[in-house]
């Protein structure tokens, strides 16, 4: 059986507070598979809020060179991490006593390569955030993104929803993603056929285009390994449309979320990742009362 396109009925299929994990290598088009993925019908009015943990997002000023479809004023450095997830936790908490409920997205860009405080794989507070990260509010949703497979900490391996890569440039990095990701059903009792199998699938993967993404269901109940894997590539040749990700206004226990195309702009003190430049004078709407306040270093 061949297998199939990625389509937004695939990305309607992550579960709230999903964790969608990325590898590939640099200039493969991380950050390009994402914006077209957060493009989708069934995203854009999905979350109620939105931030982005970058060391390079903000690098050009005041505007995102990536993720450009989340807010300036809601990106962050990669060593603001820990505070980052603190003060979602606090505004998801408060949302839930107000009755409010809605669903966060935070996108992590390349921190699991770092040792230093505040980001990467020794992150403890990370860690611990991404196993109860479903149970704040409507959930956390959280997409990292990263360059080097073996950073990946099996204590997040282990509660990832979905995964995503590039063509592996190592034997090493293409054992690791046939071991993690397709082997969830052995073949005759064979690990050699097995094995196999999960090669053919990579080989169809790429051979689909250079730029092709192997997409794992690693959340379907699915016992046939095909049925849980696509292929998503990027349309209009890898550009992705200017769009601004569309918030939901957070629903009322019992009610489901709906975008609200007049939702306030909220006042968001934080100032961008940048090296503090002014911001536009037009207001950006910065979703539901995700106000992190001043964050301790920021520049």
């Amino acid at each position: 059986m061949p297998l199939r396109a990625f389509t937004d009925d695939d990305a309607r299929e992550l579960p709230p507070g999903f964790l969608l994990v990325l590898s590939a290598r640099s200039g493969a088009g991380k950050s390009t598979i994402v914006q077209h993925i957060l493009s989708l019908p069934s995203m854009r009015g999905r979350f109620a809020s939105a931030v982005v943990v970058s060391p390079t997002s903000m690098l050009a000023g005041k505007t995102p060179t990536q993720f450009a479809c989340i807010p300036a004023g809601l990106h962050y450095r990669g060593d603001q991490l820990t505070e980052v997830i603190d003060k979602v936790i606090a505004a998801q908490k408060k949302a839930r006593q107000a009755g409010r409920l809605g669903e966060v997205l935070i996108v992590c860009d390349d921190i699991f390569g770092s040792v230093h405080g505040g980001q990467g794989q020794h992150n403890t507070r990370f860690l611990e955030f991404i196993s109860t990260r479903r149970h704040y509010g409507a959930g956390v949703a959280v997409i990292c993104i990263q360059q080097h497979l073996k950073c990946l900490a099996p204590s997040v391996r282990a509660q990832v929803s979905a995964f995503m890569a590039s063509r592996p440039l190592t034997y090493n990095d293409r054992r690791c993603i046939m071991e993690w990701f397709l082997c969830r059903r052995t073949i005759d009792g064979s690990k050699k056929k097995t094995m196999e199998e999960a090669s053919r699938i990579l080989d169809e993967v790429y051979s689909v285009s250079p730029y092709a993404f192997l997409f794992v269901n690693a959340a379907s109940k699915e016992q046939e390994v095909r049925d849980t894997v696509r292929v998503a590539l990027v349309p209009n040749g890898g550009k992705v449309k200017d769009f601004r990700l569309r918030f939901a206004t957070p629903k009322l226990s019992g009610q489901s979320n709906k975008p609200d195309p007049a939702i306030n702009d909220v006042s968001n003190s934080v100032e961008p990742a940048s090296d503090g430049e002014a911001q536009d004078d037009a207001p950006e709407d910065t979703g539901f009362e995700l106000d992190l306040g001043p964050l301790t270093g920021q520049r």
